[in-house]
């Protein structure tokens, strides 16, 4: 899979994190982040095979997290 390039973000033009945030809100099937340099990533999608490993792998903690009796924060 070919990783997008980032989107840059001018220093001059400042995104808060409540602006970042009403940005993920009005496009909930984009996943984005932010760096601490002011780069916007857009990521893709999960494929299936990914969605797969992405349910095992919580799975796991899940189980983990069980045994070793973690409390919730």
């Amino acid at each position: 899979m070919v990783a997008s390039p980032p989107i840059r973000i001018p220093h001059r033009l400042k995104i808060t994190d409540e602006q970042f945030w009403q940005l993920l809100k009005v496009n909930p099937d984009i996943r984005m982040e932010r760096t601490a340099e002011g780069e916007l990533i857009i990521m893709a999608p999960t494929g299936s095979e990914g969605g797969s490993f992405n349910l095992e792998l919580s799975t796991d903690l899940a189980i983990w997290k069980s045994q070793k009796r973690l409390l919730n924060p």
